[in-house]
């Protein structure tokens, strides 16, 4: 599709460094619009890396602001750039999360708040972060209702 006159911007970032999200949240508020931002992060799996002679398995790895790499990288970088990015909520932008049917992998009682701590596997780790991706995109559309801005979800298919 063809939009004449639009211009697209990419904007390179570290999902897995809040500062990096940050200095690209505020690189993006010097942009005259914003008027979609999709939000795709799916890391799964942590990279391999060289243990100590001796040691078995594989450590769980963090973002560089401490937090568990899967729950850092697909959700938190998400919240940090709609609180940095407030325009975006009162415009007629669009706003789409990428969500995955690995949210259904999320060990919950239906009275739990998503978190990081709750699930053991990468799969579990995964689905907790997708879920909570797919919770914050319910909250936001409540909160923009009423407005022009449009809140949506979309599954990549598999």
């Amino acid at each position: 599709m063809q939009v004449p006159g639009a211009t697209v911007t990419f904007q390179l970032l570290d999902l897995a460094d809040l500062s990096s999200v940050a200095a690209a949240a505020r690189t993006l508020a010097t942009l005259p619009s914003l008027d979609v931002l999709v939000a795709n992060a799916g890391a799964i799996g942590y990279p391999e890396q060289v243990k100590p002679a001796g040691q078995r398995g594989r450590r769980e790895q963090t973002t560089m602001d401490g937090h568990e790499l899967f729950w850092g990288t697909n959700f938190l970088q998400t919240i940090l750039l709609q609180r940095l990015l407030p325009a975006l909520l009162s415009s007629a932008g669009r706003c789409v999360f990428v969500g995955s049917l690995g949210d259904r992998l999320a060990p919950l009682p239906a009275d739990t708040v998503p978190g990081p701590d709750l699930a053991a596997s990468d799969l579990a780790k995964y689905g907790q972060s997708k879920l909570a991706t797919v919770t914050f995109m319910h909250e936001l559309a409540r909160r923009a209702a009423g407005r022009d801005m449009v809140v949506a979800g979309a599954h990549p298919g598999t």
